[in-house]
């Protein structure tokens, strides 16, 4: 099972809510053009995601993986809203309070698709 899926499966108010929060404040962020904190709230959806899913091997993994992606983000970006819009954080989270884990895996899929393009225009 994929992070999505796990993380629809325990997907509650108060985990949603904090996803939210989180959406807004990189949100707030990138329309400051403020990419230091907006790279580092993404970075922080995908690891609130990753506890969600409440697999501990995968979150560690993740963990270890986030840091140095925001790094390469923060390196080869030019503006913070290429790198990860919240528009796309937004409609996973969306999935995750319907719990559609197969709308939450396909966005997510095209989530992760939009970054590996973006940073491979700059490679």
């Amino acid at each position: 099972m994929t992070v999505v899926q796990l993380a629809c499966a325990h997907a509650t108010p108060t985990l949603v809510q904090h996803l939210r929060d989180l959406i807004a404040r990189e949100r707030e962020h990138i329309e400051r053009d403020q990419r230091g904190p907006a790279i580092r709230l993404s970075g922080e959806f995908h690891l609130q995601l990753a506890a969600m899913a409440h697999n501990a091997p995968l979150a560690q993994f993740l963990n270890s993986l986030v840091p140095l992606t925001s790094l390469i983000i923060a390196q080869y970006e030019a503006k913070a809203c290429t790198y990860c819009a919240w528009q796309e954080h937004a409609a996973i989270v969306d999935a995750l309070e319907q719990q559609d884990a197969s709308a939450a895996m396909a966005l997510m899929t095209q989530h992760l698709d939009h970054l590996e393009s973006q940073l491979l225009k700059h490679h």
